[in-house]
């Protein structure tokens, strides 16, 4: 296992922040060459203040990958996670704050100026930042849990009950059952790592609730071997079974079924959960499973090493 629990944070950054990245840089570079070709036939344009906005957006967006690799390397070299912390806070967290509240001023001064999307594309400058934004919002929501917390026993029906308050409380008026039995079983582990493991997933079961039915949650646990298995399930809207091996643990990925859900309830989601989950799965030496069906639901079977 390894011993400092913000590597989660750490890889994270590292491969999947740099993922949504990618697509930030590539709309700014798009903004800033289709300015200067607007700019060539219409003067107006040339005149405006937005190109030296959209570099200062580029410039921020190359800065945020410089900092992307100081945070990994200084935390590879030091392990320490409340030093990489307090990096991710004033380096990256605090540049893509800037990215996109650049992003959105950009396209504010263009409406103003009447200057249309497809001319300037800042549409999916404001886009791409707010979910890269939103993904480090969230790593050091998750760091800020587990820096100051070390591996020890952990009893896994006490952190799920403590998750599922919290995600209860986050969804008021929402009802719901919850049925099997407790989660029985203690393992040796990052107990802020299990809780969010098990907020991430009913995070999910709430957001993704079926308006046809009352919302059930469904644990059972049995011991098999030095193993604890873990079944957590619901009935919601669940998905095709065949994006339950790899795309939905990629971050960013929002399944057809749940933009459709957001849309109906005026809710939005980065599709950023399930990529966590992957992380503090091997962080913490477990493995899972899941198994969805549309319309029926989703099983997330999480084998645990006993202590």
């Amino acid at each position: 296992m390894i011993d400092n629990p913000m590597d989660i944070v750490i890889g994270s950054i590292n491969h999947d922040g740099r993922s949504l990245l990618a697509p930030v840089k590539d709309a700014a570079s798009e903004a800033v060459m289709a300015y200067s070709t607007a700019s060539i036939t219409d003067p107006s344009i040339a005149e405006t203040k937005i190109y030296p906005m959209l570099k200062e957006c580029e410039d921020a967006v190359n800065l945020i990958e410089q900092q992307m690799e100081v945070v990994t390397k200084a935390f590879r070299l030091q392990q320490d996670g409340s030093s990489a912390l307090r990096q991710v806070k004033t380096g990256v967290q605090g540049l893509c704050i800037h990215v996109a509240h650049k992003a959105s001023d950009i396209r504010a001064y263009a409406a103003r100026m009447s200057i249309a999307d497809s001319v300037i594309p800042s549409s999916r400058l404001v886009d791409t930042a707010r979910e890269l934004s939103a993904f480090v919002d969230k790593l050091v929501a998750i760091g800020e849990r587990i820096v100051d917390t070390h591996d020890g026993p952990v009893r896994l029906e006490t952190e799920f009950c403590r998750a599922l308050e919290d995600v209860r409380d986050k969804h008021l008026g929402v009802h719901y059952t919850r049925l099997g039995g407790k989660i029985k079983g203690t393992i040796f582990a990052n107990r802020g790592a299990v809780y969010l493991l098990f907020r991430e997933i009913l995070s999910n079961s709430f957001k993704y609730r079926s308006s046809k039915r009352l919302l059930h949650i469904s644990t059972i646990s049995i011991e098999q071997n030095d193993n604890i298995v873990v079944t957590i399930s619901d009935n919601g809207i669940g998905m095709d079974q065949s994006h339950c091996e790899s795309e939905i643990f990629r971050p960013g990925v929002r399944l057809p079924e749940a933009q459709q859900l957001d849309r109906e309830r005026h809710t939005t989601g980065q599709g950023l959960g399930l990529s966590i989950v992957r992380r503090i799965i091997a962080h913490i030496k477990a493995s899972m499973k899941v198994f969805s069906e549309l319309d029926k639901g989703t099983k997330f079977e999480i084998i645990f090493s006993k202590l």
